[in-house]
């Protein structure tokens, strides 16, 4: 799931999730097709990218692609890295950015020792 930029959304475009606001406040569900009305709220609450329905492959990495990791370093400290982030969902777009980081983190001064 493609997270699409507000200049960058269509009308007619699906949310892969729910869009809430920097509150926290529900302003849309996940699998609403955008409509004009839709954007010009996005403007309104301060939203800035939306995660919506696409056919790319989502560049962080799902739950099943942690056990297809080619490096021995990079899966051992990933392997190690979801002790950290056990009561996460490592499924929200945020988590999974952060975990990845920290995993690339890991790996990188591990190599450089």
């Amino acid at each position: 799931m493609p997270r699409v930029n507000l200049n960058d959304l269509q009308i007619g475009m699906v949310t892969a999730g729910d869009v809430h606001d920097r509150n926290g406040r529900l302003l849309l569900t996940a699998e609403t097709e955008l409509t004009d009305t839709h954007l010009r709220a996005f403007k309104t609450w301060g939203i800035f990218d939306v995660d919506i329905v696409g056919d790319g492959e989502d560049d962080a990495l799902s739950d099943n692609d942690f056990e297809t990791i080619n490096d021995p370093l990079k899966q051992e400290e990933t392997e190690k890295m979801k002790a950290h982030f056990y009561h996460t969902d490592l499924e929200h777009p945020f988590i999974k950015s952060l975990f990845q980081l920290c995993v690339d983190k890991k790996v990188h001064s591990k190599s450089a020792e």
